[in-house]
């Protein structure tokens, strides 16, 4: 007979398996949680519920627990401070203060592959009143703040700083700033109930007389598109080596007076960094230092019907609103009916106007702005149409006698005043099948005899209205 053998090396997993319960509706999701047998996982614990602390004062004990999966026939431990284990629950006593990452390694040997798996916890015993370090920029310049950040700080209740230059601070992370070049040792002393730590560093950071950045532009401010040239005026006692101008989103230059043109409105953050021949390096930013407006023009945009027909009993109202202003101060409307509204709300209100004589209105909008050299202006020619009822039309026809032959070239002419009537349809009918849609005077002739009915209906949106008139005609003598 023969046995085969198969050796696995698959991490632990989860499997999540979807079912259908059967009868119901919804979707049951079911984790299944196994390991594969060949390969442990590796983690740990303290006996915390044994009166064991993972921080505290030196000396301090500590009882770590294997709660590794899988099948492990091997541990090795490392507690970060040079001492290793191979018990499975070691006990481990820390003498020195300080912050020590603790590793465990598990290991499967009984295969033809063996497995391993490793777990770090980092900074996962405090021991002692500590701190393990502290950073800060250790190249400044004279007058610059440096800020002082403690590192891993474990049972401290003071602090005590010394910059080097006869200063000092209690604060937990000061800011200090030295007045002198030269180079600074400095120390950091803090304790706590279990003690006090020292931190000395010597020749720490190196304080020199740094560039005094300063620049200035063209223009500051400006319409779309505008050209801004920038002038550096940084004054270094050892000279500028190089530049780099950050002029808006991803556009710098090295130049030592660059040139850019700005195509969007907005404003814009203009930063300079220069290194000298020391080697600092110094940034300064000017806050929304250029500012480019808007030319979006000006247009009329109605939000009401624009006509109507004249009632007895209620005004005729037209809202309108001011579209695409740009950068403006103010708006000025002409509502054509002698009435206008200056408007110095930004953003401008949306004017109500009440039209009470019939008539048709050109509405104009001006807009006033720093970018507008000259008046800016969109007109609605005929925008607003209030219309009347119409009278009954006239019209008189030529010859006058309203009679004639088959070779006389009739003319008609209407009688309507079209200064006081909107009419917005004619219509000419001969009573011979033909038809004119014509103001005129409109001109008509008749190639059988007899006696012809002529009207004249002349129609708005408020109503419609006819007049009749005859002609008679005979043969041609």
């Amino acid at each position: 007979m023969t046995r085969l053998r198969i050796s696995l090396m698959i991490l632990a997993a989860a499997a999540i398996v979807a079912i259908w319960a059967p009868g119901c509706d919804d979707l049951i999701t079911e984790v299944n949680e196994y390991t594969i047998a060949g390969h442990p996982v590796a983690e740990f614990g303290i006996f915390t519920d044994s009166g064991y602390r993972d921080s505290g004062c030196a000396p301090l004990s500590i009882r770590f627990r294997d709660l590794s999966n899988g099948p492990r026939d091997r541990w090795l431990w490392d507690f970060g401070d040079g001492d290793t284990s191979n018990d499975t629950n070691p006990l481990h006593t820390y003498t020195e203060q300080g912050t020590y990452t603790v590793r465990l390694t598990v290991y499967n040997t009984k295969l033809d592959e063996p497995g391993e798996d490793t777990e770090t916890k980092g900074r996962y015993v405090i021991v002692g009143s500590t701190v393990d370090s502290f950073v800060v920029d250790t190249v400044a310049c004279v007058g610059e703040e440096l800020t002082f950040e403690p590192r891993d700080i474990a049972d401290v209740n003071t602090f005590v700083w010394r910059f080097g230059d006869g200063s000092g601070s209690n604060d937990s992370m000061p800011v200090h700033a030295y007045t002198n070049p030269g180079i600074y040792s400095c120390t950091l002393t803090v304790t706590g109930q279990c003690g006090t730590k020292r931190l000395a560093y010597d020749s720490l950071i190196r304080v020199t007389t740094c560039p005094i950045i300063a620049f200035e532009a063209s223009d500051t401010s400006g319409c779309v598109p505008l050209q801004v040239t920038f002038f550096d005026a940084t004054s270094s006692d050892t000279g500028v080596v190089s530049r780099q101008w950050r002029l808006n989103s991803g556009v710098f230059s090295d130049h030592q007076n660059p040139t850019t043109t700005y195509t969007q409105p907005g404003t814009y953050t203009i930063k300079l960094t220069v290194v000298d021949a020391k080697g600092a390096a110094v940034s300064d930013s000017i806050v929304d230092f250029i500012t480019v407006h808007d030319t979006g023009g000006v247009a009329i945009t109605p939000l009401t019907p624009t006509t109507a027909c004249r009632s007895s009993f209620q005004q005729f109202q037209v809202v309108l609103k001011a579209d695409s202003l740009g950068d403006v101060d103010s708006v000025k409307w002409f509502f054509g009916d002698g009435t206008f509204f200056l408007d110095t709300d930004m953003p401008p209100s949306n004017p109500v106007h009440a039209y009470i004589t019939p008539g048709k209105y050109t509405v104009i909008l001006e807009a006033f702005g720093p970018c507008y050299d000259s008046l800016q202006a969109d007109t609605a020619v005929d925008l607003v149409i209030l219309y009347d009822s119409l009278p009954e039309p006239d019209f008189a026809i030529e010859p006058a006698s309203a009679t004639g032959d088959t070779s006389t070239t009739f003319t008609f002419t209407h009688q309507v005043d079209t200064s006081l009537h909107i009419v917005t349809d004619w219509e000419w009918s001969f009573d011979d099948d033909s038809t004119v849609a014509a103001e005129g005077p409109v001109q008509h002739k008749y190639t059988t005899p007899g006696t012809y009915e002529v009207s004249l209906r002349i129609t708005n949106p408020c109503n419609s209205v006819i007049k009749i008139d005859t002609i008679v005609v005979s043969d041609t003598d």
